[in-house]
């Protein structure tokens, strides 16, 4: 037997056959390998687009929170002026904040494609009273999420920082 497959092998005899299978092995490793990536990397796209949409919802509830703490009112008072600190009348930054659990305030609103959960509270950075905007935007259709923290000087709401 095994002389009759040297001497196959010599001749030649089905070799192209052999040849043909081996290439066509080769074909379908890497056309099922280059599928696998598009596949994984379209995903991947997909997840990253949801991404950005969750994020710029979050970044559209800050946005509107903000406007809506510096409108004003007929009276010329804004809504930030209910979390400024007052040292004459309280002089301890942290016992102003004792019984103001009513600053503490949420609120959702539902836009074209998501939600945006929005939460507003008065911190304490040493003596400087700073207001925390914290907005949270999900997707409606996936429940893809992203969260953006905007933290703002009562007193001065243009010095702001993200978190």
């Amino acid at each position: 037997m095994k002389q009759k497959f040297i001497k196959a092998i010599k001749k030649n005899e089905g070799s192209a056959f052999v040849t043909v299978i081996i290439l066509l092995v080769v074909v379908v490793i890497l056309s099922t390998s280059i599928s696998v990536l598009f596949s994984s990397n379209l995903r991947q796209s997909v997840y990253q687009e949801q991404r950005v949409q969750a994020y710029y919802l979050a970044l559209a509830g800050i946005d509107m929170t903000l406007s809506a703490l510096l409108s004003e009112a007929a009276d010329e008072t804004t809504l930030l002026d209910e979390y400024k600190w007052d040292p004459l009348s309280n002089p301890s930054i942290q016992d102003d904040l004792n019984g103001k659990d009513h600053l503490i305030k949420s609120d959702s609103l539902s836009l074209e494609n998501g939600t945006v959960s929005i939460t507003i509270k008065p911190i304490n950075n040493g003596s400087i009273r700073e207001v925390e905007i914290y907005s949270v935007g999900t997707l409606h259709n996936h429940g893809t999420t992203n969260t953006l923290t905007l933290v703002l000087e009562a007193d001065n709401p243009q010095v702001q920082r993200w978190e």
